[in-house]
Formats: structure tokens, C-alpha cells, sequence
């Protein structure tokens, strides 16, 4: 009885703490760094008040 009692505190208490990962980080890509002299790009946004189509979007 002993043995199942600190099975279940091993895996209710311990178990998430020793098997947690922690969330990789990669490095950003050169491509996706800002650089001196390249345009930077805009949002725009649009709506279909009137869509023939698909009406109600």
C-alpha cells in the first residue's frame, strides 16, 4: 500500500516537474532582420461591402 501511495505522489507531484520541457528558441533568420536600404513592406485592409458573391463577408 506504501509503494502505490508514493507512486501516485511521484506522478501527481514530481513526474511534471522532472519531464517538463522548456520551449525551444531558434535564432531569428537574416532574411527576417531588418536591413539598411530594403523597402519595408505595408498592411492593407479591404472589406466586401457588397459581395455579389459571397454576400454577408
Amino acid at each position: 500500500m506504501k509503494a502505490l501511495l508514493y507512486f501516485c505522489c511521484f506522478t501527481l507531484f514530481l513526474s511534471p516537474v522532472l519531464f517538463a520541457q522548456t520551449p525551444e528558441e531558434y535564432p531569428v533568420h537574416p532574411d527576417a532582420q531588418v536591413k539598411e536600404g530594403v523597402p519595408k513592406g505595408e498592411v492593407l485592409k479591404f472589406t466586401f461591402e457588397n459581395s455579389k458573391i459571397f454576400p454577408g463577408t
